[in-house]
C-alpha cells in the first residue's frame, strides 16, 4: 500500500532549490535540505508502516535539533496534527493539558520516558531538581523515543530512518490544521491556539520577507519555532543552549560568524548586564537583530543600541499566537517616536484590522489561525485585547490592554484565568495578578495580591500555586505575593488594579 505523502506550501518551501550546504548545526551534528526531505519522507513512510495515520493526534517533547526536525516535517508529510505543550509550565499543568490533548501518538526524549518508568531513578531526579519534569506513560499512546537510545527500550526515531523502497502516494492539502500550541490556562481551563499549514506558510513568508537576502546570513536560536522559521527562510541554523552564560553566548556568536538574532527582550537582557560590566561590544558579525513576542520599551532599546554597531539593524516586530506578524517598526525610529503611547509600527502586507469604539484592536490576515482547540470556529477579526490608536504615519500605537493581561517572555498571562484556581484555596476572600514593567529586567514582573483569613508564610502559598489541585501555569507564578487588605472601587466594588499597581512603587 502507498504511503500518502501530502504536500503543502510549507513543504514546498523545503523542496523548492535544496541544496547539500548545511541548513541546521547542532554542535557535531547537522543536517542539510536535501538530507531533511531525504530522512523526513523515510520517516514518514516507515511511521505509516508502523500505523501512524492521516489526522492522529501526536504530540512532541523533543529537544529542538535535527531529530525534532525530522520528526515535524515526516508528521506534515503524513498530514497527522500535532501538539506542542511547553513542560516549563509545570508538570501538573501539564498533565491537564496532555489529557485534554489525548494524543494517540507521542515522541519524546528518552530520558523523560525513562524517569518516568523507574522509580529509583525518578526520586533521584526529584531531590536533584524540584521543579523537575518527566513525561508521563500512558496505556492509550504510542511512544517513540528520541536522544539518547536504550537497548529494549521503545522504538528508538533513528532505527526507522532508513531507505523504503515504497511507491508513494502524493496529494497536496493547505487547509489542513497541523499545529495545536498551547498557551496560558489552568487545569480547568486549558487553552490551546490551532494553526494550519496555510497561515504557518503565511507568516513564515512574512519572516522570509524580513530576513532578506539569506546568502551570508547565520543564525542562532534555542527555539523551535525559530528554527523552523530560519531553517523556511534557507539561513542555517546554529542551535546553542539557552542556559549558557551571556559570555558563552556571546563567545558563539564571534565563534560562529552569526549575523541574526531574533527572540524576546529577556533574551537580550542578560547580553547587555554583561556589556554593561565588562565595557564590552556585541560581535561585530550581527548584521540583524528582530525582537518581539513581548512589550519592548523605548528604555529597553537605548541600553540595547549603546552595545551594537551602528550598522546593526535593529527590527520589533508586534504579534500574538494567534495571529504572528501584525507590524513592525525600526528599533532607533522607535526609540526617538515623540507622540503618546507605544509605536508598534506600520501593519504589514496582507493584515486587515479595525478598532472597536473603545480602542481595541482587530485582526484578519491569511496568517491568522483557524480557531482555538476547544472552539469549532472563530471570529472573522481576532479581538486581539490590545487598546490601539493609529497616528498621522499610519503607525500603529499600543495604548493599554484590554484583557488585563500581562506579558512575561514570550508568554500572555491572563490573570482572569487563575484568579478564580486561587479564589479556592481555603481562607482566601480576594486574590488579584497585577503586571508591573521592571527595567532591570526588560520584562513584566508578576505581583499576587492575596486577602486571607488564613495566616499563610509566602513560602508555603507558593507551594499551593505549583502543585496540587490549586496549581497555575509556571510561566504565571508570581514573582512577588503581598498578603494585604484588597482596594475596591466603584458601585459595584470592583477590585482596583490600578491602586494596587501604584502600591508597587512603594517598598513591599
Amino acid at each position: 500500500m502507498p504511503t500518502p505523502i501530502y504536500q503543502s506550501k510549507l513543504t514546498d518551501r523545503l523542496t523548492q532549490n535544496e541544496s547539500n550546504d548545511p541548513i541546521l548545526i547542532d554542535g557535531n551534528n547537522e543536517i542539510s535540505t536535501y538530507e531533511l526531505i531525504r530522512d523526513s519522507k523515510s520517516l514518514a513512510a516507515r511511521l505509516y508502516e508502523y500505523g501512524l495515520r492521516q489526522n492522529d493526534k501526536v504530540v512532541l517533547a523533543v529537544k529542538p535539533g535535527v531529530e525534532f526536525l525530522k520528526i515535524v516535517y515526516a508528521n506534515m508529510f503524513l498530514q497527522t496534527r500535532v501538539a506542542i505543550i511547553d513542560p516549563e509550565m509545570g508538570k501538573d499543568n501539564y498533565i491537564h493539558k496532555l489529557k485534554q490533548w489525548d494524543p494517540r501518538w507521542a515522541f519524546v526524549d528518552s530520558g523523560l520516558l525513562l524517569v518516568s518508568n523507574n522509580s529509583i531513578l525518578r526520586k533521584l531526579y526529584l531531590a536533584i531538581k524540584k521543579t523537575a519534569f518527566y513525561f508521563p506513560i500512558w496505556d492509550n499512546i504510542n511512544y517513540l523515543t528520541t536522544g539518547i537510545r536504550i537497548p529494549g527500550y521503545k522504538q528508538h526515531v533513528t532505527s526507522l530512518v532508513k531507505p523504503v523502497h515504497i511507491d508513494l502516494a502524493e496529494s497536496r492539502n493547505d487547509s489542513h490544521d497541523f499545529i495545536v500550541v498551547y498557551t496560558s490556562g489552568t487545569t480547568s481551563e486549558p487553552k490551546a491556539v490551532v494553526h494550519s499549514f496555510e497561515s504557518l506558510d503565511n507568516s513564515f513568508g512574512h519572516m522570509v520577507k524580513l530576513l532578506g537576502d539569506p546568502q551570508g546570513q547565520r543564525i542562532a536560536a534555542h527555539l523551535p519555532h525559530f528554527m523552523l522559521m530560519g531553517v523556511n527562510a534557507k539561513i542555517p541554523v546554529y542551535l546553542w543552549n539557552y542556559e549558557w552564560s551571556a559570555k558563552r553566548k556571546l563567545g558563539f556568536i564571534r565563534d560562529n560568524q552569526i549575523t541574526t538574532i531574533f527572540g524576546p527582550p529577556a533574551d537580550y537582557l542578560e547580553w547587555i548586564l554583561h556589556c554593561e560590566k565588562t565595557a564590552e561590544k556585541f560581535p561585530n558579525c550581527l548584521k540583524h537583530l528582530i525582537i518581539g513576542s513581548a512589550p519592548i520599551y523605548k528604555t529597553f532599546l537605548q541600553r540595547l543600541l549603546q552595545y551594537v554597531s551602528k550598522e546593526t539593524e535593529v527590527t520589533c516586530f508586534y504579534g500574538m499566537t494567534e495571529n504572528l506578524f501584525i507590524a513592525t517598526i525600526d528599533g532607533r525610529e522607535k526609540v526617538t517616536y515623540a507622540s503618546d503611547g507605544d509605536p508598534l509600527g506600520k501593519p504589514i502586507e496582507d493584515v486587515e484590522l479595525k478598532i472597536k469604539e473603545d480602542g481595541e484592536l482587530m485582526v484578519k490576515s491569511p496568517q491568522l489561525f483557524t480557531s482555538y482547540y476547544h472552539m469549532e470556529s472563530r471570529s472573522v477579526y481576532h479581538e486581539s485585547g490590545d487598546l490601539v490608536s493609529i497616528d498621522n504615519n499610519g503607525y500603529l500605537v499600543m495604548q493599554g490592554r484590554k484583557k488585563d493581561m500581562i506579558l512575561r517572555r514570550h508568554q500572555n498571562i491572563y490573570p482572569s484565568l487563575y484568579e478564580p484556581t486561587i479564589l479556592k484555596i481555603n481562607g482566601v476572600q480576594a486574590a488579584a495578578i497585577v503586571g508591573k514593567y521592571s527595567e532591570q529586567k526588560a520584562d513584566e514582573e508578576v505581583y499576587l495580591f492575596v486577602e486571607s483569613t488564613v495566616d499563610y508564610s509566602e513560602h508555603n502559598f507558593r507551594k499551593l500555586l505549583m502543585k496540587g489541585e490549586y496549581s497555575i501555569d509556571k510561566e504565571a507564578l508570581p514573582d512577588y505575593i503581598v498578603f494585604c487588605k484588597i482596594p475596591r472601587s466603584g458601585r459595584q466594588s470592583k477590585i482596583d488594579k490600578d491602586a494596587l499597581r501604584n502600591s508597587i512603587n512603594m517598598k513591599i
